[in-house]
């Protein structure tokens, strides 16, 4: 006889296993966050101290910034039409031009009215949106509903206290409307950038887009490097902005754009410092 009044079945029995294991599933899924908030954060502060730049790419779930980002850095990250394809941070190296290089991140795709708990869940991929410099919102530009997702969007960043971040609109997928329906955005969203990242459109109008955001507070200088301070000019290549070098008898002239925390360095190797 099995089953009796004050024993347990084993089907109460199968599902004290199964607690068992959700509890113990969902303590090594807390470890595993922990993990890559502790990861995340050693990369940030490896990029500050190199002085790297870096955006965001947020939006609707589909709106296409894996794709983007894959054609920015042509890289080769996974794509889908599935809610939640990018549940890892997911970052890349960009150049963009004069050795100026920038770093975008992926994130998780958004969803209408998230829960609090979910925010909670991907707090940390969402959290990389704190540290960048300017978030791309990607809209999917084909969508009809484009104005509530851009709405949805707007709504999870005021309540990720993210509202008054530097952000740059990018309406993607424009190959799939016609011209019509693109200049009905272009007037809505004057100030957006209007791109097909599957087709490579306008990706170069958006990279000086970039740019234009991440050398904000940056001046552009004349460097006189002494020969014997040649190590500056690699420092230079990772930490600024070169558009010339020129080699004379007497010192190496570089024209670049940088932060003006840098200028105590480039002081203390005796460089010639002349803002243009």
């Amino acid at each position: 006889m099995c089953g009796g009044i004050g024993t347990r079945g084993p089907g109460e029995k199968k599902l004290e296993v199964d607690r068992r294991r959700i509890s113990d599933r969902i303590v090594k899924l807390k470890k595993d966050l922990d993990d890559v908030r502790r990861h995340r954060d050693i990369q940030r502060k490896k990029r500050h101290k190199e002085g790297i730049k870096m955006c965001s790419l947020v939006g609707y779930t589909n709106a296409g910034k894996s794709t983007l980002l894959n054609a920015l850095a042509n890289a080769g990250q996974k794509t889908s039409n599935s809610l939640f394809t990018t549940l890892d941070p997911v970052s890349r190296i960009v150049s963009l031009s004069n050795h100026l290089k920038v770093v975008v991140s992926d994130t998780v795709g958004f969803i209408y009215k998230l829960p609090p708990n979910l925010v909670e869940a991907f707090k940390a991929t969402l959290e990389e949106l704190y540290h960048a410099d300017v978030l791309l919102h990607v809209i999917d530009a084909g969508n009809k509903s484009y104005k509530r997702l851009v709405s949805a969007v707007d709504a999870v960043l005021k309540e990720l206290n993210l509202q008054e971040k530097p952000m740059l609109m990018v309406f993607n997928k424009i190959d799939k409307i016609d011209s019509a329906q693109l200049g009905r955005i272009k007037f809505q969203y004057p100030d957006a950038e209007f791109i097909s990242a599957l087709r490579e459109i306008n990706l170069d109008v958006l990279k000086d887009k970039i740019k234009y955001f991440i050398t904000l507070g940056t001046k552009q200088f004349l460097l006189k490097i002494p020969f014997s301070a040649m190590e500056v000019l690699d420092y230079l290549y990772k930490k600024a902005e070169v558009f010339k070098v020129e080699y004379t008898e007497t010192d190496v002239k570089v024209w670049v754009r940088t932060n003006t925390g840098y200028l105590p360095y480039l002081e203390k190797k005796n460089v010639v410092i002349n803002e243009i």
